[in-house]
């Protein structure tokens, strides 16, 4: 249940992310506004009413410590993958912005192109992320979805046209979600549910530091450095997600190797 929580709460994202593109076309900036601020009020409406029903409903699970943060150590080097992970993800927020102003010929239409088409793969990827995980078991998952992705930043850093740049930062978006939904359901599972609203506060500092981090190399680094340089650098902070991901995985099999239990 709370695996299908996770996926449901990216997959949300991601059409929230895909309609924008499709609106933006629609409509001027006040009028997407004006739906954005109308969907916040809706959401809110919703979660008031939500709060009311728990309110009537007599509690069936008894109140149990909420613990601390230490509580969530066997799960640092998840964290830890998270922030890396995103602190070379996260140019993707502002590269079709960086190639429109890099070549100067990109239209708003070609923009949407770009954005649109990585909205696809990305709800691709979050749709795909259940079976897979089912097939590979979580931890491989992470880490192979972060080598992916890796490898989709270092094509995106070779600047080979509009169309290796539409394939490169899509595809990085599908293998983006599925190590973000993977990770996110595989961390809230491994803990008690009095721990899950701890957790995923946790992870969503973890996901948005990341990509306030990239933000920040981006303006030091962008008038040092090429382009393609930068591009390599985030590839090579997936990468080393992916290798934190791969002790994660390595240290899980050897705690379960050297359980008792499972002798």
């Amino acid at each position: 249940m709370l695996r299908n929580i996770a996926n449901i709460d990216w997959l949300t994202y991601l059409l929230g992310m895909f309609a924008g593109a499709m609106l933006s076309d629609q409509l001027h900036l006040p009028g997407v506004l004006a739906f954005n601020i109308s969907a916040i009020i809706f959401s809110l409406i919703v979660l008031l009413g939500i709060k009311q029903q728990f309110r009537r409903t007599p509690a069936v699970l008894e109140a149990r410590p909420s613990g601390t943060i230490l509580d969530l150590a066997p799960l640092y080097p998840a964290f830890l993958a998270v922030f890396l992970l995103n602190l070379g993800a996260g140019i993707i927020n502002v590269y079709p912005a960086i190639r429109a102003t890099a070549d100067g010929v990109l239209d708003k239409n070609v923009l949407l192109t770009i954005v649109m088409s990585n909205g696809v793969f990305a709800l691709l990827g979050a749709l795909a992320v259940k079976p897979i995980f089912e097939l590979l078991g979580a931890l491989p998952t992470i880490a192979g979805a972060a080598v992916l992705l890796a490898a989709c930043l270092a094509m995106m850093s070779l600047d080979a046209g509009l169309p290796m740049t539409i394939v490169s930062s899509s595809a990085m978006l599908g293998f983006g979600q599925i190590f973000a939904a993977a990770a996110h359901a595989h961390m809230v599972s491994s803990v008690a549910p009095d721990r899950a609203g701890r957790l995923s506060g946790l992870f969503q500092c973890c996901t948005y530091s990341g990509v306030a981090g990239n933000g920040i190399a981006l303006s030091v680094l962008g008038d040092r450095l090429a382009l393609g340089m930068v591009i390599l650098l985030c590839a090579g902070s997936a990468l080393l997600a992916f290798a934190v991901a791969t002790f994660a995985v390595v240290r899980s099999k050897d705690s379960q190797a050297s359980c008792p239990g499972d002798r």
